[in-house]
């Protein structure tokens, strides 16, 4: 080469000129770099930001169902009772012999307690249930009448175990209530203690009878918890009148026609297997 110096001063700047070449390229890519891994980390906060922002699950609707169900009740019995007896001794000796009339009502209320078990379903608005159920009660009342002979009647009546079956057609207020009315036919047990007493003597006699009844009323039930309800409901019971004929003596005898009658107040929870 004809001038070796300017060749190697060409050769240093070209050299020069290279590394700063490289050094402000590399210079150039850390900010890109940087600015990536901002983005990156940005990206990442909005996206869980985004997830912080999901709202929470609906709750479950508050609906009653159909199908089987069970149920227990409290609640309280008013009997009405009206009385009709006739109470007539027969002496040999015709001037002893009487014949004594009591015509009375009864109040026989107490607490009561009862199971049931059923089935209904839903027709859109429209609702049908089928239901058994037993209870018993612990009603009672007793009564002393007496006239100027003098003489006395003390009876003493209660009722105790019922058992019936109804059915409960009903409307749909909204998804968690309903209004139902309840027609039904139900047994009860009612025992009466009769005791006469006149100056010579006393006597006593008891009769255990099962009376037949017409039901109906109406009831409220709804939504309490997940296949959960309560009820509410008041019936009356109309019982076919029975007279009760008793031998309490040799010579005197008891004639007495009882027709109760109930009103029942009765609040229930409810479990729906549905």
């Amino acid at each position: 080469m004809k001038h070796p110096r300017l060749s190697a001063i060409f050769v240093a700047v070209s050299a020069a000129s290279l590394l700063v070449a490289s050094t402000a390229g590399f210079a150039g890519h850390k900010p890109s770099h940087k600015a990536s891994k901002m983005v990156a980390v940005q990206d990442f906060k909005g996206e869980a930001n985004f997830k912080a922002e999901v709202p929470p699950p609906c709750p479950p609707v508050m609906m009653l169902h159909d199908g089987f169900y069970i149920g227990v009740g409290v609640g309280y019995d008013a009997y009405r009772v009206r009385q009709k007896s006739d109470i007539v001794d027969v002496e040999l000796d015709a001037e002893n012999s009487y014949t004594e009339a009591l015509r009375a009502r009864h109040s026989v209320t107490g607490w009561m307690g009862g199971i049931f078990a059923g089935y209904g379903r839903y027709f859109d608005w429209f609702y049908l249930g089928a239901e058994l159920n037993a209870n018993t009660s612990s009603a009672d009342t007793r009564y002393l009448g007496s006239d100027s002979t003098p003489v006395s009647y003390d009876v003493d009546m209660r009722a105790r175990t019922s058992y019936g079956i109804g059915l409960l057609p009903g409307i749909k207020v909204n998804d968690s209530s309903l209004i139902y009315a309840r027609v039904g036919y139900l047994r009860t047990d009612f025992k009466v203690s009769e005791t006469f007493t006149n100056p010579s003597t006393t006597i006593s006699g008891s009769s255990s009878k099962w009376r037949n009844g017409f039901n109906y009323g109406v009831g409220i039930e709804t939504y309490v918890a997940e296949n959960v309800s309560a009820r509410g409901e008041f019936t009356h019971t109309s019982y076919n009148s029975k007279s009760i004929t008793q031998t309490l003596d040799e010579t005197t005898t008891s004639t007495s026609k009882f027709s109760p009658s109930n009103n029942e107040f009765m609040l229930s929870l409810l479990y729906h297997f549905a």
